[in-house]
């Protein structure tokens, strides 16, 4: 590395240093969920980059449905929300979803780790200079504003689906590890929170949400 950045500017030096720093504290960061040992840089992950999926949704208005289930009270992973904040998010749903066919789209990663899976989506979401502004709540806030709730729910029941038709004695609890936003300029190497938003969807939520969108019992 010291040898590709010799003939660079200064500028441009700087920049290289800085997305280096940068990756080595998101792949070194203990992430929340897998009992402290849980880090990007472990050498045993088992990856998948980029998985495309593709839902069937039913032929009937579900948006109220959706909005109702993913109600964001519901969960754990939005508990530094004061109740006025929570009460004002509304479901940009149409801008998501079709009123009927075919759902696609890409899983930015999904990994295993002692025998668990994992969603990730990296976030480069810009919300201030410092640290201090990508904080659990700051990141809260950001999840919903930008319908990230959404997005990863349905990531987690194509995934729930794909994993129900490949692994032998599939259970949801025992296999699945949780879902991880990244936001890569928040996470600060210190083995803090910053920069790190991580929920675990109960089975009940992931199935009441895949009979709302696909119309299967």
């Amino acid at each position: 590395i010291s040898s590709a950045t010799e003939s660079l500017s200064e500028t441009d030096a700087r920049r290289v240093a800085a997305v280096l720093k940068m990756l080595n504290q998101v792949l070194n960061v203990p992430l929340p969920g897998g009992g402290g040992g849980l880090k990007l840089s472990r050498p045993d992950l088992t990856l998948r980059r980029e998985m495309e999926f593709c839902l069937p949704l039913a032929d009937r208005p579900v948006a109220d449905r959706v909005s109702e289930i993913l109600r964001p009270e519901n969960s754990a992973a939005f508990n530094q929300l004061e109740a006025e904040s929570i009460s004002r998010w509304q479901l940009n749903f149409p801008e998501y979803l079709p009123g009927r066919g075919y759902l696609n789209g890409f899983i930015d990663l999904i990994f295993r780790a002692d025998k668990r899976y994992y969603l990730l989506d990296w976030k480069t979401n810009n919300l201030g200079p410092d640290y201090s502004d990508y904080s659990s709540e700051a990141l809260q806030r950001n999840m919903l504003n930008s319908d990230y709730l959404l997005q990863y729910n349905l990531y987690l029941v194509a995934l729930n689906r794909f994993l129900e038709k490949r692994l032998e004695n599939y259970d949801f609890t025992t296999h699945f590890g949780g879902v991880y936003y990244l936001y890569v300029r928040g996470i600060d190497g210190l083995g803090g929170s910053n920069g790190i938003f991580y929920d675990r969807p109960e089975y009940e939520t992931v199935m009441a949400l895949t009979r709302a969108l696909c119309g299967e019992n």
